[in-house]
Parts: C-alpha cells; sequence; structure tokens
C-alpha cells in the first residue's frame, strides 16, 4: 500500500517549487505515496527518508524522468532545464571528465566557470579532469556531478545521496558550498539523503515516510 504523507506546513515566504496531492509510481506498480505535499523556498532544500521510502524516485519525477500519476508539481523552480544526473546511471562512454563538464556548460545558460572552478578546486578535482570518466572513482564521479550542479545556474538542481564515496574532507567541502546555496534567491538545491548534513542545516525539509 502506499504510504500516506501528511500535509506540510507552508513555507512563510513564496514556495519556488511546489508539490501538490503528490503521487509517483514506477509503471506498473502502486504509488510510493498518496498526497505528497511540500513547499520548498530557494536557495537549499532536503529530502530526507529511509531506504526505499523514494527520495531517488522524486528527483526523477521533478526531473521528468518518472510521470507522475497524481497531483501536480509548479513553481518558479520548473521555469528551465532541471539539472539531475544520477550518479548510479551508466557513464557516458568515451568523454574524459573535461569533456564531460563542457558538455553540460553548453546545456545550461546560466552556466558559471568561475564557481565551477573554485568548486573544482576545493574538492581537488583539478588533476582528475582528463582522466576518462570510466577512470574516476565513484566519490570522484559524484564530486564531478555535484560540481556541475552548483555550477549550472539551473533554477532547481537535484542532487542525489551526495556524501556516498566522499572523505571526509570532501564531505565538509560539501557542506560549505551547501550553505553558500542556502544564501541563494532565484535557484534551489534539492538535496535527498537519509538526514540533513549537520553542517549544512539550512533549507526547507521534506522528510519521506518508511517504505509500507
Amino acid at each position: 500500500m502506499p504510504a500516506d504523507v501528511p500535509t506540510l506546513p507552508a513555507a512563510q515566504n513564496t514556495a519556488f517549487l511546489g508539490l501538490i496531492d503528490l503521487a509517483v509510481a514506477w509503471p506498473g506498480q502502486a504509488p510510493l505515496w498518496r498526497g505528497l505535499h511540500m513547499r520548498w523556498r530557494a536557495g537549499l532544500g532536503w529530502v530526507v527518508g529511509d531506504e526505499c521510502s523514494g527520495k531517488t524516485s522524486l528527483l526523477r519525477a521533478l526531473a521528468g524522468e518518472l510521470p507522475y500519476e497524481a497531483g501536480r508539481i509548479e513553481g518558479p523552480a520548473l521555469s528551465a532545464a532541471v539539472f539531475w544526473v544520477s550518479p548510479r546511471a551508466p557513464l557516458p562512454e568515451g568523454l574524459t571528465a573535461r569533456q564531460w563538464l563542457a558538455g553540460r556548460a553548453r546545456e545550461y545558460p546560466q552556466w558559471s566557470d568561475a564557481l565551477l572552478n573554485r568548486l573544482l578546486e576545493g574538492w581537488q578535482l583539478l588533476d582528475h579532469l582528463d582522466k576518462p570518466l570510466h577512470g574516476l572513482s565513484a566519490g570522484t564521479w559524484r564530486k564531478c556531478i555535484m560540481a556541475a550542479g552548483l555550477s549550472s545556474g539551473a533554477p532547481l538542481t537535484c542532487l542525489d545521496e551526495p556524501v556516498a564515496g566522499l572523505d571526509q574532507r570532501s564531505v565538509r567541502y560539501l557542506e560549505q558550498a551547501l550553505l553558500q546555496a542556502s544564501d541563494w534567491t532565484d535557484r534551489l538545491v534539492l538535496v535527498a539523503h537519509h538526514s540533513v548534513l549537520p553542517g549544512a542545516n539550512r533549507g526547507d525539509v521534506l522528510e519521506l515516510p518508511p517504505p509500507a
């Protein structure tokens, strides 16, 4: 049975992304939840929950990869292309990290090379740029995804389980980057994780119920 999700209080300021009575389901399966309702302000937001609670599925729905069966998604966050790259998807063939990042830069009109360079340096990625994607560790690949997402300028950037494969220094730098993103007024970085990172404890939080 799909899980019932209680209606959450609206954010005090104008919602940048809203879910209204949303139901998401994989083809041929029952919805993961009924009546999902949430409003996130611009800046930093969170989707938290246990394993298999549907965090990744919600990000896929926001990115348009997974149709939703009921309800609607609305708000300025959907005014342009959403940044979403699944860290579990097969890696593109024949590309170096530098080439992959250049491809993402061409997709997003508000891309910031200056921010990208700061993130590459902060995550110590400069020495990995000319390596093939298949030669990167899982943690390095995730850092490339996050650097691209934060630099994209996309109104909505979705980051899935960002700390997997990261060492403690990289996690601390991620928290710093998310804290800076929490001050943005024209973008939302939505992070899916089992809990809010203690060093980036800001923004509106949607807690998904355990799987039924």
